[in-house]
């Protein structure tokens, strides 16, 4: 992530803010957590129709008590305005922004072979009308050895299409893991082959080699999921200060939990059948860094769940490999190196990690299949059918993870949901909502902001960039304080890019103090806050919040620049 360096230019007083407004007034933050809840019979079917009265939420293994509750269904019907809910459990109709969609298609280009890859592309495709209602968004993510974000969030259905089909472009990928894999293993044979049919050739020697490349990619297998795992993070995070129901679809062939495991297992296999074939030529081979694919993903793919879970989005993973390639050999295969044991392997070891990612976040695998349709039907249906409960947290001295079990007293009910919550802070979730105004255009805001932007000038090989960020006066609370009136708000700065690079969230807090006969006066002209920005040279965007520190209203303003 890039860091962002602000420095401020005038400051309208000292950053003593927080300890004399806390003074004056005391916030009382009331918080409630909203879980989706899937609920199906055990063919898979939706059981619609259940009341909160069915429901019971454990955080921490504690009951808690519903203050939600809304079943969302199916419907071509306009969505309703705001209601109260009804305090009998019976469903009142449903906010527009607890039903709006934001779906997040992550595309792992460099894991999915070719044919695979148009398969998908042409599945979401086809069900993307089903999958969005007038009013949702959606973006379009990219992983090739490297992040890049195809479409930021829109609700334009026509541009989201151009960008999904844009992914089934055959040179945007280059060489697959698979093909990679069967390079490595054809460069192994190739060069035993030699060794054993040539007279001076040293079989050992190739065999050491062989390792050695084996070894090598193995390394480059777990660098890339760890640099995967993190890249999916880093969306999880643009979902992260947005309301509704929220969705990562990834789309994956490959993402086992020891990489490099299978590889191993195939070349044991392949020195053992060499070994009885070419007696007195080959021997056995300690492979010694066969240890090194013990390294796991557990603890990678666990911060991606949880980080799903604490932005309340909800994970589907679709599993985009060939079911049956190397699981059975090949009729024309007759020399050493046929093993579906590692291919199963393999497969076996991606599914795994498909499902413990998706059962924690409270979505599912769709895997093992050669028709993504099925999948992305299962999708719909859980979109158009599910419920939202919601619940105060537990006052707790120490923020951070707790685990939550949601149950139905419906007879043969399956419930899905996530299984952790993070308790945030109203600093944490309003560092979120910057971040989400860098990659959403819909964010509400209860204050005008206005940001206005300078030219930039060029410092060394970046450019520093003026900003100026304002509100009117009048829209800012403030008490009185002996003869004083006094008020305060916060600056929160952030900065990021189209291929999801951001930085972090700089925030300043400022206080307003004027005499009370003065006060008239000062509501009459803006209150200014500028700083610069010292930024790499391209395209940027800037997105800035203020927040009241007595009242916490907030206010939001974006803009999308270039720094030259």
């Amino acid at each position: 992530m890039r860091k962002l360096t602000a420095t401020l230019l005038i400051a309208l007083y000292a950053a003593t803010a927080n300890a004399q407004l806390e003074q004056l007034a005391e916030s009382i933050e009331v918080r409630v957590t909203n879980i989706d809840v899937v609920v199906t019979d055990r063919a898979g079917h939706p059981i619609t129709g259940l009341t909160r009265e069915d429901f019971e939420i454990y955080e921490d293994g504690k009951l808690q008590p519903l203050t939600n509750f809304y079943e969302i269904r199916d419907t071509t019907e306009p969505r309703a305005a705001n209601t109260t809910i009804a305090t009998s459990g019976a469903v009142p109709d449903v906010p527009n922004d607890v039903r709006r969609r934001r779906i997040l298609f992550f595309v792992d280009n460099y894991s999915i072979e070719m044919f695979r890859r148009a398969s998908v592309v042409r599945a979401i495709d086809k069900f993307l009308d089903k999958l969005l209602q007038p009013g949702d968004e959606a973006a379009v993510a990219i992983w090739n050895r490297d992040l890049k974000l195809r479409q930021t969030f829109t609700s334009d259905h026509a541009t989201l299409r151009a960008a999904i089909l844009s992914l089934g472009d055959t040179t945007a990928a280059g060489p697959s893991i698979q093909l990679l894999t069967d390079r490595v293993k054809d460069i192994c044979r190739q060069n035993m082959q030699i060794a054993i049919s040539s007279p001076k050739g040293n079989p050992r020697e190739a065999q050491r080699d062989c390792v050695a490349d084996f070894t090598h990619f193995a390394d480059d297998l777990y660098a890339n999921e760890r640099e995967l795992a993190a890249a999916l993070t880093t969306m999880l995070a643009t979902l992260a200060g947005v309301d509704g129901k929220k969705v990562l679809v990834f789309a994956g062939a490959h993402l086992p939990d020891h990489p490099g495991e299978a590889l191993f297992q195939w070349l044991e296999s392949y020195f053992a059948q060499l070994a009885l074939s070419n007696r007195g030529r080959v021997g056995e081979i300690a492979l010694t860094n066969r240890s090194r694919v013990s390294r796991s993903m557990t603890s990678n793919l666990d911060i991606v769940a949880r980080k799903a879970n604490a932005n309340g989005v909800t994970m589907y993973m679709l599993d985009a490999a060939d079911p049956s390639r190397d699981l059975m050999p090949d009729a024309s295969a007759t020399e050493a190196g046929t093993d579906p044991a590692s291919a199963f392997t393999n497969y076996t070891g991606t599914l795994a990690s498909f499902n413990a990612v998706a059962r924690m976040t409270g979505g599912i695998a769709l895997t093992g299949t050669n028709t993504f349709d099925a999948a992305l039907e299962t999708l719909s249906r859980d979109l158009g059918s599910y419920y939202s409960l919601g619940y105060r947290p537990a006052a707790r001295a120490k923020e951070g993870d707790r685990s939550l079990v949601v149950k139905c007293r419906r007879p043969g009910a399956q419930v899905r949901s996530r299984h952790s919550y993070v308790s945030k802070t109203a600093d944490e979730q309003t560092s979120d909502r910057v971040i989400a105004n860098i990659f959403h255009t819909s964010l509400k805001s209860e204050l005008p902001v206005t940001l206005t932007m300078g030219a930039g000038v060029r410092e060394g090989r970046k450019v520093k960039v003026p900003i100026s960020v304002s509100i009117p006066a009048s829209s800012l609370t403030m008490l009185p304080d002996g003869s004083d009136v006094v008020g305060g708000f916060d600056v929160y700065v952030a900065v990021g890019d189209s291929s999801g690079g951001m930085s972090s969230v700089t925030k300043k807090a400022q206080l307003v103090r004027v005499p009370a006969v003065a006060e008239a006066g000062l509501r009459k002209q803006p209150l200014v806050f500028t700083a610069q920005l010292l930024l790499r040279k391209g395209e940027h965007i800037l997105s800035v919040a203020i927040v009241d520190r007595l009242s916490n209203a907030a206010g939001f303003a974006r803009e999308q620049f270039t720094a030259r």
